[in-house]
């Protein structure tokens, strides 16, 4: 089930795919955008595999002629130190591609693209011989049937994942893709959605691992629509103020969740029924609350001071915006809350401040 953490300036994703949970998996790492001429990737620079890959095929036109394919993967050259070929070999996994070679045969550019190492991720050789090489497929057909297709596609890890080599590159537990089609006279607009997992255990029926637009959303680090919006920027200046729109509009969200004294008050009534207990706990995590005040004023007047502090960071960031002059900094905001966050936000377990150093039910 999904769960989600609003902190004020900080949106932590923490779902469960498959049973396995997945806390601050992008939010906090060192992510870097990266724009290509044939697709734009989101990259883990600690991880050293795609987030996510976004691109668009169109077909070509018969008269194109086919181009070779790179003897080898080789670095990315807006990705300085990213030659990971060392890390691949006797690893017992495959190079899996995102945006795939075999759908660039007729462009020499999206061709000499796809072997950059900002678009593999280690995959099993049942995966990516197997499904992955299917979903190839369809993506080809797709795009010979439509006057284009929107791909997008990623990795999903969790803490429990393994690596690879001396740059411990991620070995990812999941691989995602998601097809958009567009309207035609004969059909309606369309969304495609798979999510595989990355094992020797994994099943030829394909549509198996099918998934709805809104499950697979869910675990993304950014919506669809927001990675697409991305992509789609003509230049940096527009992707700049791209990202400045969606990073305005989240902490706006944000800032606008965080309750009333009145509600604060309810969630104290409803979750504190021995109030000499949890004063005890107060005290033994390091906030003695004064003798002549109650427990639920303290708390009050901590919430009160908390959020004019919270106000006037909110405000000062979104002025702040205004003076980012670069995609790459508007960017590092988005995914790096630890950066911005205030310690005002209500805990999503026990429905009380986070400012409080402990937590009724025991944070992970």
């Amino acid at each position: 089930m999904k769960r989600l953490l609003l902190t004020l300036f900080g949106l932590i994703a923490c779902v469960s795919v498959y049973g396995q949970e997945l806390n601050d998996l992008y939010f906090g790492r060192e992510l870097k955008y990266l724009n290509h001429e044939h697709y734009d990737v989101i990259y883990s620079l600690d991880q050293n595999i795609p987030i996510s890959v976004v691109y668009r095929l169109e077909n070509p036109a018969l008269s194109t002629p086919r181009v070779e394919r790179p003897n080898d993967f080789s670095p990315d050259p807006l990705l300085p130190g990213s030659n990971l070929q060392e890390n691949y070999i006797h690893s017992g996994y495959d190079k899996g591609l995102m945006m795939s070679a075999a759908s660039n045969l007729h462009d020499s550019i999206g061709m000499k693209e796809s072997y950059y190492y900002t678009n593999v991720a280690p995959q099993t050789a049942k995966l990516y011989r197997g499904n992955w090489k299917k979903i190839e497929s369809m993506e080809r057909d797709l795009r010979d049937e439509f006057p284009y297709v929107k791909v997008l596609c990623g990795n999903l890890t969790t803490h429990n994942s393994s690596s690879i080599g001396n740059d411990y590159v991620a070995v990812p537990d999941y691989c995602w893709k998601i097809f958009i089609t567009p309207a035609t006279t004969s059909s309606a607009a369309d969304t495609l959605c798979y999510l595989f997992p990355n094992d020797d255990e994994i099943t030829d029926e394909i549509d198996t691992y099918k998934q709805s637009y809104e499950q697979l959303e869910e675990y993304l680090p950014f919506s669809i629509n927001e990675m697409i919006g991305m992509y789609e920027c003509p230049d940096e200046a527009t992707l700049k103020n791209f990202m400045a729109s969606m990073l305005k509009d989240r902490l706006k969200s944000q800032f606008e969740s965080i309750p009333s004294e009145q509600e604060l008050m309810d969630r104290i009534e409803y979750n504190v029924t021995d109030i000499e207990d949890f004063k005890s706990n107060l005290k033994s995590s390091g906030m003695k609350v004064p003798p002549e005040i109650s427990v639920k004023d303290y708390i009050k007047e901590k919430f009160i001071a908390n959020k004019k502090f919270s106000e006037d960071q909110y405000i000062a960031l979104v002025k702040k915006l205004d003076t980012v002059d670069t995609s790459s900094g508007i960017f590092k905001l988005l995914t790096k809350p630890n950066e911005t966050a205030t310690i005002l936000g209500i805990c999503n377990k026990c429905d009380l401040p986070r400012f409080l150093p402990f937590c009724l039910v025991p944070r992970p």
